[in-house]
């Protein structure tokens, strides 16, 4: 337990806040570019692989360009997740409480022996 007495509040601030259930823009990003792996091996296992580059860089050069193409799509499926989110959102209320909290004179004493 703490040995600080909350007293009572000095004055409330309200205010009208928006609730809504917002996306993770970077999970998003983060999944496109996993499925963009993916897609990287994907596209590279089903074609066929020229002996004198060889299969990493190949995998490496088709990575350059699906990984990056799959943040884009993943940051796009939030942007629209996002637009869709204000519209289904709900304007409360809230309070704002300003308090003071001080240690009791007894406390003190015991802070200062320790």
């Amino acid at each position: 337990m703490t040995d600080e007495v909350p007293h009572d509040a000095d004055e409330e601030e309200r205010e009208t806040v928006a609730i809504r259930r917002a996306p993770k823009f970077s999970m998003f990003m983060l999944c496109g570019a996993i499925l963009g792996l993916i897609a990287t091996f994907v596209v590279v296992g089903l074609n066929p692989i020229d002996a004198e580059v060889g299969y990493s860089a190949t995998f490496g050069y088709f990575a350059l360009f699906f990984i990056p193409i799959g943040v884009l799509l993943g940051a796009l499926v939030a942007i629209f997740l996002d637009r869709r989110s204000t519209k289904r959102e709900s304007k409360v209320v809230a309070g704002k409480l300003d308090v003071r909290v001080e240690d009791e004179p007894s406390n003190k004493a015991k802070k200062n022996k320790k």
